[in-house]
């Protein structure tokens, strides 16, 4: 699969609700990913790459969220959430599995 597909067409409602929905029998983890990318995706607006990130993207906010303190934990919290909504992104045809 080709990065043709802009990041902005998997930005909408819908798509983040089909992933939750997609861990619906996991609701705390639901609830705790949504907030990740949510935060991820208002980072992700201020960058240069924001229409197509890339895996050079995902490792800038990494280092983004260790530059601002977020404790080792955390931050590792935030990376499962996003590489798991990418997997899923790829599996569905939406976007490349950059993460």
């Amino acid at each position: 699969m080709t990065n043709d597909i802009t990041f902005a067409q998997t930005l909408d409602g819908a798509t983040l609700d089909s992933f939750l929905l997609y861990l619906e029998d996991m609701p705390n983890t639901a609830k705790t990913y949504k907030s990740c990318i949510k935060r991820f995706k208002l980072w992700l607006k201020d960058q240069p790459d924001a229409q197509q990130p890339t895996t050079n993207t995902v490792r800038r906010y990494k280092e983004d969220l260790t530059k601002r303190g977020y404790k080792p934990n955390t931050v590792h919290l935030y990376m499962v959430a996003i590489k798991q909504w990418f997997k899923w992104l790829e599996s569905i045809g939406k976007y490349p599995n950059i993460a």
